[in-house]
């Protein structure tokens, strides 16, 4: 619970600016308009802080997913600098590299980027 409370604190303080100029439309204010927004600032804190699980565990997704290509662009490197490849050598780093490119596609889909890189391929 302290870890989570923790993290929570250290997104809001990411989040100050924002939070700022929020406060400082809702100083602007008078009447009823005031209210209103004073409301809908206390509604979307609440709402963000109660989505803040389902927004780390997408960030966590994305970040292993990296991990995961930069580890097989490591070893691909070490390969290629070892010296010249085996024939068995070679065919595991075609392999390597499709999947390397296959992450790299899942990785642009969950984001919702077009995979640039797949019209650089095809040309």
């Amino acid at each position: 619970m302290r870890r989570f409370i923790k993290e929570v604190a250290a997104d809001l303080v990411k989040q100050m600016w924002t939070f700022v100029g929020l406060f400082s439309a809702w100083l602007v204010l008078t009447g009823s308009a005031k209210k209103v927004v004073g409301i809908a600032i206390v509604i979307s804190i609440v709402l963000w802080i109660a989505t803040f699980n389902l927004r780390q565990h997408e960030a966590q997704a994305v970040r292993r997913r990296i991990r995961a290509e930069n580890e097989v662009r490591r070893r691909l490197i070490r390969r290629k600098k070892s010296g010249p490849l085996a024939q068995n050598d070679a065919s595991t780093l075609e392999e390597e590299l499709a999947q390397e490119l296959a992450l790299e596609e899942e990785i642009a889909i969950e984001m919702g980027l077009e995979d640039e890189n797949s019209l650089d391929r095809d040309k």
